[in-house]
């Protein structure tokens, strides 16, 4: 046996012998090579592998890889002189041993099935260390994650969520020669189903029971679809169409309604957002600010239509009287769990899950819990937040409660406490889950769909849960906190 022979022999003496199938090349590399692995290293295989052998291996082609390896030792030895001889040129024994680890590595990292992408941190890895690679690419990405935030939801210097301002302040009036009189079917409500601040007009619509009075269009959030923002119309069915305009999206009303700033036809400039009260009569816009929309609901009898909330759970009707979510005698009352409400959890959630520093989301998350124990300390002592009947204020908490287990706990990670561990706000989100036409205002699977799927700097895989559902809550069970009128009336 000649020298060169007799090295390359040498040189892959555990290398398995090609097979005609990639099934019989793996089995006969397992049997030729069991511990193959146990001598394998990042460095050795980008060290020594050249890029031809490294496709051959990624296919499966263990024969492939030894082919070209062997070519790769044969030209050394040639560009050596050729004529020198081979016990000079001879590959010393930790070359020898590199050089099986390669074919046994690159075969066995191919053994299953699993996708290992790129292989970064294996080729990369004798050229930049791990920690650097780590680092570079957990910066390119931070980097990416908080322009993205920036653009979704704007923070202050210390990473802070800060809600923006709203560019439409006016409101409804009782008188009819007012610029926006209170007149059924004048006015349409644009509301995204999955929000909760479009929510709270849709819940005092319904316990209202101005469904006659005014239309109501739910628009579906897809970025993708829409020129700006995230709010989009369907065309089936009929009633989420934009019936004022024929918008394709929400940035196509607000810049219809010819309410900016600017001269007189410009495009709107600012962010638009849902909820938005529009006078179809003037299509001009009202208001864009949930607690002035819902306020303004309450505070105005609308000509033209009997408002009351139908029958069970001792309803109204024309003669017992409008239903008041706002009664003079408890104002400050109201207005005081308004503003603990929005500060701590209408806010404080996002204000969780917008943070871009640990700092201002510990601090956040503090104020959630915080607020929620305060208010099941609330009540466990009275049936709503103001008494045993339900105001403003409570249309301001449920919203947020119904959604806290389904997704703030876990997308904004307000996961310091649970509603489901909180008996009597659990109670309570049942008590008002069971009042007539609430039920139709929640949607659960709307709800994870639209934050887990839409939201992508908070969930860039987009994956969906699958719950908690409805049942999960218990929403639709008997919550046994009182029977009788809940209603305040006028």
């Amino acid at each position: 046996m000649s020298r060169t022979r007799r090295a390359r022999e040498n040189c892959f003496a555990r290398a398995p012998v090609a097979s005609s199938s990639l099934a019989a090349r793996r089995s006969a590399f397992r049997s030729s090579t069991p511990d193959a692995m146990a001598f394998a290293s990042t460095r050795a295989i980008a060290l020594e592998t050249p890029p031809r052998a490294r496709l051959a291996s990624r296919r499966g082609d263990v024969a492939g890889v030894r082919r070209v390896v062997m070519h790769r030792a044969e030209g050394r030895h040639r560009s050596a002189g050729g004529a020198s001889s081979l016990r000079e040129r001879r590959p010393s024994s930790r070359h020898r041993h590199r050089q099986r680890v390669v074919v046994a590595a690159a075969a066995a990292a191919d053994d299953d099935d699993s996708n290992k992408g790129l292989g970064l941190l294996e080729w990369l890895g004798p050229v930049i260390p791990q920690g650097a690679l780590v680092t570079g690419v957990k910066g390119g990405w931070k980097l990416a994650w908080r322009t993205m935030m920036t653009e979704l939801a704007p923070s202050d210097d210390a990473g802070a969520y800060v809600r923006p301002s709203y560019g439409f302040d006016d409101t409804l009036s009782n008188d009819p020669t007012a610029k926006h009189p209170a007149m059924c079917g004048r006015y349409v409500v644009y509301v995204g189903n999955a929000c909760p601040w479009c929510h709270r007009v849709t819940l005092t619509i319904a316990l209202k029971g101005l469904s006659d009075a005014i239309a109501v269009v739910k628009m579906t959030d897809d970025a993708e679809r829409a020129s700006r923002g995230g709010w989009v119309f369907e065309q089936f069915p009929a009633s989420a169409r934009d019936p004022v305009f024929g918008a394709r999206d929400l940035r196509e009303v607000y810049d219809a309604a010819v309410m900016s700033k600017g001269p007189a036809g410009a495009p709107y400039r600012g962010r638009c957002t849902a909820p938005l009260l529009l006078d179809a009569a003037r299509k001009t816009a009202v208001c864009n600010e949930s607690a002035d929309i819902v306020r303004a609901l309450n505070d105005v009898d609308f000509v033209g239509v009997v408002q009351g909330v139908g029958q069970g759970v001792g309803q109204s009707d024309a003669e017992e009287g409008v239903v008041e979510l706002r009664p003079a005698a408890l104002l400050d009352e109201i207005d005081a769990w308004g503003e603990e409400v929005y500060r701590g959890l209408n806010n404080g959630v996002y204000r969780c899950g917008f943070a871009t520093s640990q700092a201002a989301y510990e601090r956040a998350a503090t104020d959630v819990k915080t607020t929620l124990l305060k208010v099941e300390k609330r009540l466990s002592e009275s049936r709503f937040l103001c008494g045993d009947k339900i105001t403003e204020a409570d249309v301001r908490l449920f919203p947020t409660i119904v959604r806290f287990d389904a997704v703030y706990a876990t997308l904004f990670k307000c996961s310091n406490v649970r509603v489901a561990d909180l008996p009597c706000v659990s109670g309570f989100m049942k008590d008002v889950y069971a009042l007539p036409g609430v039920r139709e205002t929640v949607d659960l699977a709307g709800y994870r769909s639209s934050y887990f799927g839409q939201l992508f700097p908070l969930n860039p895989g987009g994956i969906v849960p699958i719950g908690p559902t409805e049942a999960d809550l218990g929403l639709g069970e008997d919550a046994n906190r009182g029977t009788g009128d809940v209603f305040h009336r006028r």
